[in-house]
């Protein structure tokens, strides 16, 4: 019996909980099954080691016949750099077009406004118009 408990204590010791990847708390019972679906049937979860793989890997993609990008292929960055008046004043362009942006926003709220106070008036007028006896 002692040696069962041992092998029990050591078994259960190795078992780890799976946890939630974002805030690192160990998942629910309930949850187990959601978040891993190919660890609960049995079958090893090896998609990320794939992907890993791709994107290592030198040689074409297989089956797909794409070749990765070659050390020529890969974007220059002086042709994106710009100077700080360059960003500054691309910057400043922003800002200009949000505030117009919000401007515009802000008309058409006020005419919704508007058309809604026309509206709840034209319907208090009529509520006033109808008489008593024929409701």
């Amino acid at each position: 019996m002692a040696n069962a408990h041992r092998t029990n204590v050591l078994v259960t010791s190795c078992l780890k909980t799976p946890v939630d990847p974002h805030t690192k708390v160990p998942l629910a019972l309930y949850e187990r099954e959601r978040a891993l679906p190919y660890t609960a049937a049995g079958q090893m979860d090896n998609r990320d080691y794939e992907k890993e793989v791709r994107l290592k890997s030198d040689s074409k993609i297989i089956g797909l016949g794409v070749e990765e990008a070659s050390w020529q292929d890969r974007i220059n960055l002086s042709e994106i750099f710009f100077s700080n008046e360059e960003y500054y004043s691309k910057l400043e362009d922003l800002k200009k077009a949000h505030l117009r942006t919000m401007a515009e926003l802000e008309g058409m709220y006020r005419k919704k406004l508007q058309l809604k106070s026309r509206l709840l008036e034209t319907q208090s007028d009529r509520s006033r118009t109808i008489p008593d006896d024929a409701a």
